[in-house]
This record gives structure tokens, C-alpha cells and sequence, in this order.
């Protein structure tokens, strides 16, 4: 059996408009057909994207003749629990989780390949398109410093403003497997939590220019719900990243814990959006729910921030005090 380089794993829920255009742009690149294979995962679906997905495959082999396709349908349990199976039944050397939502560029797999072979990388960090709900399309601008080449997650963390999406990472199939990285399923934000753990615990991650994905914002988009659900759900990502910290990241790892501490606060700061925009002022907030607080402002050099953080300080340490 020939071996098979990249596995992308899609995952969809109720994308009955957009899963033809996201698997199509799949199978537009210069990787032999023979060495990729595409696992689609629907996560229980209630409108015609099984269908779809269905006809889709099907169209691709009558054009192009067989592809290795493998098509998943589960009960509902969310992304996390989506892309972990897809994971279990991915084969190839290297997986690059796709939402059914959105599309990558044309050719980029196998510049992308090419680069985790050849440097024999755990995580190959991308870059990618944003394209808004007015449809004009603009590069996501990333922070970087010493990251071109491979180095280890601690470091890799520490310069580059990283983002808590899967799409944005290729990730080695036995990597993941042999350290347990999986989803945790059923929640919001799961992606954010994952991504940190593995990251942080590579050995070989480093960052790629190719463009290789464009992420397609929507209204029906989580970040566009405000409910009490997404509302915990980002208080235990919060307490799993600190938890994380705590037990993983040595005292002496500084800069570490200053991203870990970065990111809780720019989550924390969702949750006041949610709170907020939900009106779900009597969420129930106590001293064993953020331990966090307060949060530091002195690393931060932005001033914008550092009024953010006076304003979660204020608000959650008034909630832990009226709740306890």
C-alpha cells in the first residue's frame, strides 16, 4: 500500500451551502491522488450536507476518477468531537483539519507537505486568508519573530501571536496519537484549549508564508452567539489553560506564562462580550471559577489592553465577591 502524505479531516455540521465548494477545493492541488485522502466527518447533521457531501464525492470520481475518500456520520458532539474522529480514521503521515465552512488555496498542500517532510516537523504553523461577512478578503496579519525554522513549542509560543484555530496547522498524525492530543468534545472554544497543548508540546513547529487557507466568517458563526453555554464554556477553557500552566509550564518558563496569561485575558475579555450582548449578568461567577484574577497589566504594551484588563479585574473580582 503507497503511503499517504496528508490526511484532510472536514468536519461539517448543517454547511448544506458551503461543503461542495470546501471539498472540491480539497482535491485542487499538484499531491498525487494516491498519497492524500480526504476524511469527511459529519457531526450529525439536521439539513442536506450529508447529501450533498454524498454527491460530491461522487461527482469527483466520475471526473476525476477514485480518490481515497472516506465519508463519517456521527451524533452530534460538536467540532471537538468531530475532528477526533476523523483523527482515528486518518492514515496519512500528516493531518490538516478543514471546517466544512471554509476553503484552502489552490496548490498549497504540496508546498506544505513538501516543508513537513523535509524538516520532519511535528507542527507546521500556516498562514491564511480572512474573508468577512461583506466578502472582501484580506491576509491575516501575524506577529512573528524567530520562527521560519524548526524549534521547540515553549520557544515556538513565546514569538509568535499565535491563533487558536486547527486550521491553521498541520499537524503529524503520530504526533498527536502518541501524546494523547485529542479534542475535548460537546464544548465552545475547544480549538483554543487543544491548540496550546500542542503546540507546547512539540519538539520540531515552525511557521510557513504559504497562503494556505481562507477562513470565511458567517453570521451563523459561534463567535456570534451569546448564550450562558459559550459563557462557561470560555470560563473552562480559561481554568484548563491555567491549569495547564500550572502543572506543565516550569516557574522559570517566564515568557511562557505570559502568553498563557495573554491568552486567558483575550478570552476572558469574549466572555464580557457575551455576558454583556447575552444579558447574562446572573451567570454564576465564584472564587474557584477564576483563580486567575487579578490579571497583570505590566505585560502588556498596549494601552488598550491594559484598560481591558482593569475592566475584567473589576468585573469578575465583584462577581467572585457578590457570588461568595
Amino acid at each position: 500500500m503507497e503511503d499517504i502524505l496528508l490526511s484532510f479531516v472536514i468536519t461539517a455540521y448543517n454547511v448544506q451551502d458551503c461543503i461542495e465548494k470546501c471539498i472540491l477545493s480539497c482535491v485542487q492541488h499538484q499531491i498525487p491522488k494516491d498519497k492524500y485522502e480526504l476524511v469527511i466527518v459529519d457531526d450529525g447533521s439536521t439539513d442536506d450536507t450529508v447529501t450533498i457531501i454524498s454527491h460530491t464525492v461522487e461527482k469527483i470520481k466520475e471526473r476525476q476518477g477514485n480518490h481515497k475518500i472516506k465519508i463519517v456520520t456521527q451524533n452530534n458532539l460538536g467540532p471537538g468531537g468531530a475532528r477526533n474522529s476523523g483523527l482515528k480514521q486518518a492514515v496519512g503521515k500528516y493531518v490538516w483539519w478543514i471546517d466544512g465552512d471554509d476553503i484552502i488555496i489552490d496548490n498549497a498542500a504540496s508546498l506544505i507537505i513538501e516543508k513537513c517532510l523535509r524538516l520532519h516537523l511535528d507542527v507546521l504553523c500556516l498562514n491564511f486568508q480572512i474573508q468577512n461577512i461583506e466578502g472582501e478578503i484580506k491576509q491575516y496579519n501575524w506577529v512573528l519573530h524567530d520562527v521560519f525554522e524548526p524549534h521547540d513549542g515553549p520557544y515556538f509560543l513565546t514569538q509568535i501571536d499565535w491563533v487558536g484555530a486547527p486550521w491553521a496547522y498541520v499537524f503529524r498524525r503520530d504526533y498527536l496519537l502518541s501524546s494523547e492530543l485529542f479534542f475535548i468534545p460537546s464544548i465552545f472554544h475547544e480549538d483554543e484549549e487543544f491548540i496550546v497543548r500542542a503546540c507546547y508540546q512539540s519538539k520540531r513547529i515552525c511557521f510557513t508564508n504559504i497562503i494556505a487557507y481562507q477562513y470565511i466568517k458567517r453570521d451563523k458563526s459561534i463567535m456570534f452567539q451569546y448564550t450562558s453555554k459559550r459563557a462557561c464554556d470560555l470560563l473552562y477553557v480559561c481554568n484548563r489553560l491555567w491549569n495547564y500552566m500550572n502543572s506543565y509550564v516550569s516557574k522559570n518558563e517566564r515568557d511562557t506564562h505570559i502568553i498563557f496569561i495573554k491568552r486567558i485575558t483575550i478570552l476572558l475579555d469574549q466572555l464580557l462580550m457575551v455576558i454583556t450582548k447575552g444579558n447574562l449578568e446572573d451567570l454564576p461567577i465564584n472564587a474557584s471559577s477564576v483563580p486567575f484574577l487579578p490579571l497583570p497589566k505590566n505585560i502588556w504594551e498596549d494601552e488598550h489592553m491594559n484598560r481591558k484588563v482593569d475592566i475584567i479585574n473589576r468585573k469578575f473580582l465583584t462577581e467572585r465577591l457578590k457570588n461568595n
